[in-house]
This record gives C-alpha cells, sequence and structure tokens, in this order.
C-alpha cells in the first residue's frame, strides 16, 4: 500500500528564540503487511515528509507492528516507532525520537 500527498504544517515552539514556521511539506508513504493467520499479522510502515520551504529538512517516521487476537474483537498490537528529523527546532534537540507501545485493538 502507497500514498503520496501534500502536508500544511504549523509548528509552535516553547522555546521563544525560536519562530513559529508554517510550511507546505511533500508526504510519501509506504506500508508492508504480513498475515500469519487470519488474526495475527505484522505491519511495516515508513513515512517521508520533505519541507517545501526549507529543501534541507526532512523527517522519516517508521512504525513496526505485531498485532494478535485475545477474542474474537479484541487484539492486542505491540510496537515500534522510530522519528527522525533531520533539523530539530530547537537545535540542541535529538535527531531521533523512539517509543515502544503496547495497545488494545478492537475489530468489528
Amino acid at each position: 500500500m502507497g500514498e503520496a500527498g501534500l502536508n500544511y504544517a504549523y509548528e509552535d515552539y516553547l522555546d521563544s528564540d525560536e519562530d513559529n514556521r508554517r510550511f507546505l511539506e511533500g508526504r510519501l508513504f509506504g506500508k508492508y503487511e504480513w498475515a500469519f493467520t487470519e488474526k495475527t499479522k505484522f505491519s511495516q510502515g515508513l513515512e517521508y515528509l520533505q519541507s517545501f520551504k526549507n529543501g534541507d529538512t526532512w523527517k522519516l517516521n517508521s512504525e513496526t507492528a505485531l498485532v494478535t487476537a485475545i477474542t474474537d474483537i479484541l487484539g492486542l498490537k505491540m510496537s515500534y516507532s522510530v522519528f527522525y528529523n533531520n533539523d530539530p527546532r530547537p537545535s540542541d534537540l535529538d535527531e531521533t525520537d523512539t517509543i515502544l507501545a503496547t495497545s488494545l485493538v478492537v475489530t468489528y
């Protein structure tokens, strides 16, 4: 599965040294899913965001996930997400953030 589009972004910073930014960015997204069984699947999603205001600024987001059924309508999702920003504001922030998550998923 793939997507392409445009985003209008507004970034508001708590740091008084940074000005708020409004800009248009391009978006490319792709996702791969593999079903082990009818109720258990693996997925990998990747998103690329390119700023049109500053050609050197881009972001890359990734989510790797495994979903398995607990009951007919309730499932458990375990995921690991990586968020990379090559030009974070303020500049002393890390370029990479990660999230390890567990979620309940309802399907009907």
